[in-house]
């Protein structure tokens, strides 16, 4: 079978890049693709034809070129989505690779994506620590991993500029700095999904004020540029303190907090926690009393570490808020119903559910195979990069020696539910075992592999040389006549 010619690259916004080879899609937020060629009239192919398919949808006939008569197609796309492309080769003798549209092999995959990140959620919050700090929640259905980044100004003044540099933040994440109680500073969120489409977020006030309010140590200043000057008469503007949420996969929850006491010391702690419901219930055991750590100063602040173990019935979410009491008063009333949590916990001890749908090979001209994979992943905290592939070669002269499993894709991916896997070279191995691993926010994870090996030997038996001879008699045994 001769190959297709392949696309070779691909132009979105006027900005060319080249494809990728590795099998992962090409994002646009331009709805015109163009796709050159380099058919040159000295080649046996006499057109070449593209066919593109939406959605995974049925191959439709987009247009075709001859050689000489222009450098490309420009594909319209009519609405956001995946498009997919592949060509149809004609040749001189009337012949075509591949044989019937029903063959056509996905060559390049783009999609178009014009809707910007939407931010679902984004407040201050404290540590556990009581570090001050911001707490986001971007959404995006093709958000760019390392595409979340943070700037920040001083009180309020001048430009913004980067902070963290270097750091990767998920879509759902958070933050936190030691400041002093007079630092304050404008903290935003910028995120980029993969096609190139950018939001911003507003500004929220981060400042060392509440961290001095939860009983947080005093520390240097964040390490920054400053971008204006001080003005210690401007007041923040500051709300109420929004809970941070974590995800934990065992039923079984340490909160583990730090009372600031007198010499006195502490009296009692009591764990509060509700549901979905915000019906709010003392947890059984309470804490204390306990005596307050020695200090060098008679009047300062001592330290006594709190922790509670709290067993939950079922997976879900879980406010959390810790009453502290010494001789005198509380540090807080008792919540009342649908009242929010200082601290949020989402259990989940739930695998994800992972289907392997197919594993295709198909021909990839001199370059051996791919392997098309589709899987379906789903989960309720699914992770923001949740999928990883992998694969396992099996050698048919030595079955018992089973290799370890090799990353068909580095590190994890998105769920994007499929992937073109170009196959190690034929002198590694003809069959392997696809595994599929899904991850969620909370730790848990899934996988499930072929229970088949996948068999990219496409070759196709034939018979060759074949010998014609005539037959041999050799008359020494020839029977004789039967004696009387």
């Amino acid at each position: 079978m001769r190959s297709a010619l392949p696309l070779l690259l691909w132009f979105a916004s006027a900005v060319a890049a080249q494809l990728p080879t590795d099998g992962r899609a090409s994002y646009a937020r331009d709805d015109r693709i163009q796709l050159p060629f380099d058919l040159r009239t000295n080649d046996r192919a006499t057109k070449v034809t593209l066919y593109s398919s939406y959605e995974d949808g049925p191959w439709l006939e987009f247009d075709s070129m001859k050689p000489g008569n222009r450098k490309g197609f420009t594909f319209k796309a009519d609405r956001d989505g995946l498009y997919a492309f592949a060509t149809m080769t004609t040749f001189a003798d009337g012949t075509t690779d591949p044989h019937k549209k029903d063959q056509l092999v996905e060559q390049k995959r783009v999609i178009v994506d014009r809707t910007p990140p939407n931010f679902q959620s984004i407040r201050a919050s404290l540590a556990a620590d009581g570090s001050p700090g911001l707490e986001w929640d971007v959404y995006d259905k093709y958000m760019d991993p390392r595409g979340i980044k943070l700037e920040f100004r001083w009180d309020g003044q001048g430009s913004f500029g980067p902070i963290e540099k270097g750091t990767q933040f998920a879509a759902r994440d958070s933050m936190h700095w030691k400041l002093k109680p007079k630092d304050r500073m404008q903290v935003r969120v910028i995120a980029t999904d993969r096609a190139g489409n950018k939001t911003e977020s507003d500004p929220i006030w981060v400042t060392g004020k509440d961290a001095d309010r939860w009983g947080g140590d005093e520390a240097p200043a964040m390490r920054a540029t400053t971008s204006g000057p001080r003005d210690t008469n401007v007041t923040p503007a500051t709300g109420t303190v929004q809970p941070t949420l974590h995800y934990v996969n065992d039923k079984t929850v340490q909160v583990k907090v730090n009372a600031n006491v007198g010499p006195s010391g502490l009296e009692k702690a009591s764990l509060w926690w509700a549901d979905e419901k915000l019906e709010w219930q003392k947890w059984k055991d309470d804490v204390g009393p306990l005596p307050a750590p020695p200090s060098t100063t008679a009047d300062s602040m001592r330290r006594v570490p709190v922790d509670f173990t709290f067993v939950a019935q079922r997976d879900g979410l879980y406010h959390f808020v810790v009453v502290v009491k010494n001789h005198r008063e509380a540090n807080r009333p008792d919540p009342k119903k649908g009242t929010i949590g200082d601290v949020q916990v989402m259990v989940d001890t739930t695998k994800p559910v992972v289907e392997l749908i197919s594993t295709r090979p198909s021909p990839n001209g001199d370059r051996g195979a791919i392997v098309d994979i589709r899987w379906k992943a789903t989960d309720a905290n699914i992770a923001p990069v949740p999928i990883k592939l992998e694969y396992r070669a099996l050698r048919a002269d030595k079955p018992g020696d089973v290799s370890g499993w090799k990353e068909i894709t580095p590190g994890w991916i998105d769920n994007t539910g499929q992937h073109t896997w170009s196959a190690p070279p034929i002198s590694e191995a003809h069959e392997f075992h696809i595994r599929v691993t899904c991850k969620d926010r909370a730790g848990n994870e899934n996988s499930v592999e072929t229970t088949k090996p996948v068999n990219i030997d496409l070759s196709k038996p034939g018979v060759e040389a074949v010998e014609v001879r005539p037959g041999i008699s050799d008359m020494s045994i020839i029977p004789g006549p039967p004696k009387k």
